[in-house]
């Protein structure tokens, strides 16, 4: 079993292809489960493909990372999208403000 850095060293390593992936998704137009289910595919075979290349990967299996990372409402892939989500209505309502301020 890897111990809580080499876990932590796995997510951080990974957040970055996470991040892809859910952007990604998100220009597709799918609806949210089918992005979501769509993501949580490919970050697995992604990891698995690169557990051998990439060092912070190695000694930490899939089935350690994967709830992490997939766990309804408070996995890493729903809460980066909470931020996204979060981040792009703050942007929406601030060029909102501005277009409407024009007036």
């Amino acid at each position: 079993m890897a111990d809580a850095n080499r876990i932590g060293a796995a997510i951080a390593a990974f957040l970055p292809i996470l991040r892809a992936l859910i952007l990604a998704a998100e220009e597709t137009g799918a609806k949210g489960a089918e992005k979501k289910k769509a993501v949580e595919q490919a970050a697995a075979q992604l990891y698995a493909g690169l557990q051998g290349s990439v060092k912070e990967f190695r000694g930490v299996p899939w089935e350690v990372i994967g709830p992490i990372v997939t766990e309804a409402g408070v996995g890493l892939i729903d809460v980066l999208v909470g931020l996204f989500n979060t981040l792009f209505g703050k942007v929406w309502a601030w060029v909102s403000d501005l277009i409407d301020g024009e007036d």
